[in-house]
């Protein structure tokens, strides 16, 4: 989930709050279907999604669960006292939900202020031109930036990181789930759309693009494709009709100069995508 969808989360619960505000009042009758609305939103078939959990810190994470399921499986209550156990139960855990969908918010603006650069890398292509190689350059060009922030703002959180992957996570995590919440989190998503030995886009990092599309959209994203490898025309539509970041390098080139082509390139792109 994107901070879209959790605003979008925290407006169907005020929307249940006002009904059981007016239910108490008996300025309406229980909207059993609104309130099993905010339970269906975290739920797949009869199961809190996991990646709705892995989202929710750990000391929220059980009482967040218990509320999302006592409002999935409402069927019936007690209208007589209209504010009843039951009643009050349904509320305060409507209530619980948005204040945990609230921190969450909270915890993305915070995110925001600290610039992610969130780089999806691929294993299909030769990693001395491609994956090893853009890394390079995208820290040379991120720490030529942040060499431009003033001091007082790199005191601010303002600095520029790369992360990729699961790096910084502790233990075993669902790399999946791990990656996608990178993605509502990054500030900038650059990606290897490179062409594979098979004339294709490697599946994974396809995927994940796919996701930061649809979090971040285009203006947040910087594709980078090495045309030693392929030809634009190579892309699905899609893709080739949007901006594409090309350079050139493989065996035999000159290292030094195709270095300094794609770090100055990442450097303009990053520096114009976050104006």
């Amino acid at each position: 989930m994107n901070a879209q969808d959790y605003t979008d989360i925290i407006s169907l619960c005020d929307k249940a709050i006002d009904m059981l505000d007016d239910f108490f009042l008996s300025k309406c009758e229980m909207d059993l279907r609104l309130v099993k609305n905010v339970a269906f939103i975290f739920m797949d078939e009869r199961k809190i999604r996991t990646d709705v959990l892995d989202s929710i810190p750990v000391p929220m994470r059980a009482d967040f669960s218990r509320c999302v399921n006592h409002i999935n499986n409402v069927c019936s209550y007690t209208i007589y006292p209209r504010k009843n156990s039951e009643t009050e139960a349904i509320y305060n855990c409507i209530s619980y939900i948005k204040e945990v969908i609230n921190h969450l918010i909270e915890k993305i603006n915070t995110n925001k202020k600290h610039i992610t650069v969130f780089y999806s890398w691929q294993l299909s292509t030769p990693g001395k031109y491609n994956n090893y190689f853009i890394r390079d350059c995208l820290q040379a060009a991120i720490k030529e930036i942040n060499q431009l922030i003033p001091i007082e703002e790199r005191d601010q959180n303002h600095n520029i990181e790369v992360d990729s992957d699961t790096q910084g996570t502790s233990g075993s995590p669902h790399i999946f789930n791990t990656i996608l919440n990178k993605i509502d989190t990054a500030t900038l998503f650059i990606v290897d759309i490179s062409i594979t030995s098979k004339k294709t886009c490697n599946s994974n990092v396809m995927l994940e693009l796919g996701y930061a599309i649809k979090t971040l959209g285009f203006n947040n994203i910087i594709m980078i494709f090495n045309t030693a490898l392929g030809s634009l025309d190579d892309l699905p539509f899609d893709l080739r009709s949007q901006r594409v970041s090309t350079y050139s390098f493989k065996e035999g080139d000159d290292k030094k100069q195709a270095t300094k082509y794609l770090t100055s390139l990442l450097k303009q792109a990053i520096s114009t995508a976050l104006q």
